[in-house]
């Protein structure tokens, strides 16, 4: 489950902060301050601080994710469960108890409250979010399943791209060469692949991928990230409007006003 704990746990660092900043009140960053400051009475002090949220699940829930973000566990939990208490229907209680259990290497235990996260909060994104990611490894098409039910929840939450990573992981996602790379014994600039009947993989392989097999597979609903640009472009322009190089200027005919900085 190790692989599968680092795969969410990336996510799952910034995550711990992000529901703190988003709260309207102070009361979480003054708590995560004292939480930070590791006084002797910290508990006690936060204790005290967020006495008048106590039927507040999210910030409940913020203020756990403070201790979560110093590793203390235990109070983690205690603050979980009071979220859960306070909100039996709001699922940031249920999943923060997930995320502790990811951060403790118990996978099989973060699922489960994922899924409470679910039934209890279905129109809230991060249940299902990290659902997919903790059984990415174990069951890729389960966690594409929960994604696809999020997609129908909330049409621009960007499950695509969660779920391209999960395929990748499961090993169903193949990837073109990267191009071109630069030789460090060499001591110069050369293709992924060797020269072959006069002409290179790296190049040749392309000119049938990105007409032709990367359309079809799209039209067949497949979601394609190339590493390499697909425009066979090789010119370039670069327009600044807001210091152009002396003697020029970029000037739109139809524009109905003026270009402005914001």
């Amino acid at each position: 489950m190790k692989t599968v704990k680092y795969f969410l746990v990336g996510a799952l660092m910034t995550a711990i902060s992000a529901p703190v900043m988003a709260q309207s009140d102070d009361v979480v960053s003054q708590a995560t301050e004292i939480i930070k400051g590791k006084a002797e009475d910290a508990d006690k002090q936060v204790k005290n601080l967020v006495k008048p949220f106590k039927k507040d699940a999210k910030t409940l829930a913020a203020v756990g994710r403070a201790y979560l973000g110093v590793k203390n566990f235990d109070q983690a939990d205690v603050y979980a469960d009071l979220a859960i208490k306070a909100g039996k229907n709001v699922a940031a209680g249920y999943v923060l108890k997930g995320d502790i259990c990811v951060l403790k290497d118990d996978g099989g235990a973060a699922s489960s409250w994922f899924e409470q996260a679910i039934y209890f909060d279905a129109k809230d994104p991060e249940g299902y979010r990290r659902y997919a990611q903790i059984n990415s490894k174990t069951d890729p098409k389960g966690s594409i399943e929960k994604l696809e039910a999020l997609r129908s929840i909330d049409p621009s939450y960007p499950v695509d791209l969660i779920a391209a990573e999960i395929q990748s992981r499961a090993g169903n996602a193949d990837a073109a060469s990267h191009g071109r790379y630069y030789d460090q014994k060499k001591g110069k600039w050369k293709w992924q692949r060797p020269n072959l009947f006069s002409t290179n993989e790296d190049l040749f392989t392309q000119t049938v991928v990105v007409p032709y097999l990367i359309p079809m597979l799209e039209n067949a609903g497949a979601v394609v990230f190339t590493p390499r640009e697909r425009d066979c472009q090789t010119n370039e322009v670069i327009i600044d409007n807001d210091t152009p190089m002396q003697g020029t200027a970029y000037v739109e005919a139809e524009a109905k006003g003026s270009w402005s900085t914001t």
